[in-house]
This record gives structure tokens, C-alpha cells and sequence, in this order.
């Protein structure tokens, strides 16, 4: 069984890193851009069924799509646009994260020890890519865990359905940090879980070699004005 679970996960591996030759990070640089991330957002969330309908078709956050330490990343296959997400870097009593509009008690044991929380939120991928590429969730996700090498990070954030609860435990090693709970204009409870991203670093890094990266790659996508 050992066996074989070793070549299930280097079977992964190495379709990965093929993959991963052919996809870019990056931030979004124009309104172009932010528009086709605003469409995407809601048209992955209508499919889901997580959100109601809207008139203009798009969902943007004017506090957290505006705020200062934010980047809204793309992600590229053979330079065609795929998958997006929402990136928050912060830290201290003060800090403008999405998640404390709802789960601040359980992640202010962490603001007031100071410690760097990464949260990404606003994950969605393009309809005719989403199932089609079983690397997809880990290529989405992985300029958050870049992100969290960039800045220092001590904690990673995740707010999500139930349902893809189990996708983060497995994967990374999240912890539920409460119950799942109602959201703001969201149709389903929504789940907040958090990773000590220094005690998990090695081990995923060793697991997932494609969650890897360099400098030069980090600075690429992360040195730019927002």
C-alpha cells in the first residue's frame, strides 16, 4: 500500500512539473485586467450556486479590491488566463483582511501576537477550465503559499465552502479554527482554517515540489505598485 501511494504522489509530481512549465503568475496590471477577474469571480460563484445573480455580471469588493496591501493574481496556461484569486498580506490589530469580517475572534490570537497572515480569497477558476485540468486547484493556489515565502509569512488563511474543506486539510495540513458560518451576500456556511506556514513549509515543499519557487519568480509577481 506504501508503494503505492508513493507512486500515486510521484505520478502527480511529475505530471505537475510539466505543467507548471507552461503556467505564469501575475498580478493584474489595468482595469482590463481587473474586469476580467471581477467576471470571472462571479461567474465561477453563480455556477457554484454561492452567490444570488447580479445586473452588471461582476463581483468587486470596493474595500479589499482597493486596500493597499492587496494583489489580485492570474494565472497563465501557455499565456492564456485560467484561474484568479485575491491575496491580502497583514499583520497587527489593525489589519484589513477579508476573512475578519466574519471569523475575527478566532484570528485575533494571531493579530495580537503579530503575526504576518497571508489570506487569500476570491478563488475561481474559468468555466471551460475548471475540471478539465486536475492540477488546476494546486497551480490556483500555489502563488499563495509564493506569497507567504515573499512576505515572511507565519500564517495562511482559508475561507471556504465546507465541501472544499477536506482539499486544504489534506493538501497543506489546515486546522478548522470554528464552525462553519454564514457569510456576507454568500449562499452557503462558509469554513475558516489556518495553517502555521513555517511548521509546514518542508513538508509540503517535499510532497508538492511544484509549490516550490525561486527569488526571481516571487519578486516577479509580488515587486510590483499596486
Amino acid at each position: 500500500m506504501q508503494s503505492a501511494v508513493v507512486n500515486v504522489n510521484s505520478s502527480f509530481a511529475e505530471r505537475a512539473a510539466r505543467i507548471l512549465e507552461r503556467v505564469k503568475h501575475r498580478c493584474a496590471v489595468d482595469i482590463g485586467d481587473k474586469e476580467l477577474i471581477y467576471r470571472t469571480r462571479y461567474m465561477a460563484y453563480r455556477r457554484q450556486d454561492i452567490i444570488d445573480s447580479r445586473i452588471d455580471c461582476q463581483i468587486y469588493d470596493e474595500i479589499y479590491d482597493e486596500s493597499p496591501n492587496h494583489w489580485n493574481i492570474m494565472t497563465f496556461l501557455d499565456g492564456e488566463f485560467i484561474s484568479t484569486f485575491r491575496i491580502h498580506v497583514d499583520q497587527g490589530l489593525s489589519a484589513v483582511l477579508p476573512s475578519l469580517t466574519t471569523f475575527r475572534d478566532v484570528l485575533d490570537p494571531y493579530l495580537h501576537k503579530g503575526n504576518v497572515i497571508i489570506d487569500p480569497t476570491r478563488i475561481a477558476a474559468k468555466l471551460e477550465f475548471a475540471g478539465k485540468i486536475p492540477e488546476l486547484p494546486y497551480l490556483t493556489i500555489r502563488a499563495a503559499w509564493l506569497a507567504a515565502e515573499h512576505f515572511n509569512g507565519d500564517v495562511i488563511v482559508s475561507t471556504c465552502t465546507y465541501e472544499h474543506q477536506a482539499f486544504y486539510a489534506r493538501v497543506f495540513g489546515f486546522k478548522a479554527l470554528c464552525l462553519p458560518r454564514s457569510y456576507p451576500h454568500v449562499n452557503r456556511k462558509i469554513s475558516c482554517l489556518a495553517l502555521d506556514y513555517r511548521a509546514q513549509k518542508a513538508r509540503v515543499e517535499s510532497r508538492y515540489p511544484l509549490f516550490r519557487s525561486t527569488e526571481h519568480e516571487r519578486k516577479q509577481i509580488f515587486d510590483r505598485v499596486q
